[in-house]
């Protein structure tokens, strides 16, 4: 038995029973392009994970290798860009104040 869900059956889990609510909640959130991309950029932080790929995987399973690379090419290369060119200006913030102090 499954406690997280409640249901036995892996494929239930997807199923229009257990996403009614998330299907109809998420309908039409690609149609508008700002709005998929503030979307896909929350995704990045996986923080509305469950909320964005249950649906597309229930309207299609091949949804979720965009998905899955989506988030790998998000987290692991642009996140890591992103907080290397935050160190380093900070690193440089730094350098600049200490030269000024003395």
């Amino acid at each position: 038995s499954n406690t997280s869900t409640g249901c036995d059956d892996e494929y239930e889990q997807f199923s229009e029973h257990y996403l009614s609510e998330e299907m109809d909640l998420y309908n039409g959130t690609v149609d508008s392009v700002p709005l998929a991309l503030v979307r896909l950029m929350v995704l990045i932080s996986t923080e509305n994970y469950p909320d964005i790929l249950l649906p597309a995987y229930k309207a299609n399973e091949w949804n979720m290798l965009f998905f899955v690379a989506f988030i790998f090419i998000g987290m692991f290369l642009l996140l890591s860009v992103l907080l290397a060119v935050i160190v380093e200006f900070w690193l440089t913030y730094l350098k600049q104040t200490n030269a000024n102090e003395k």
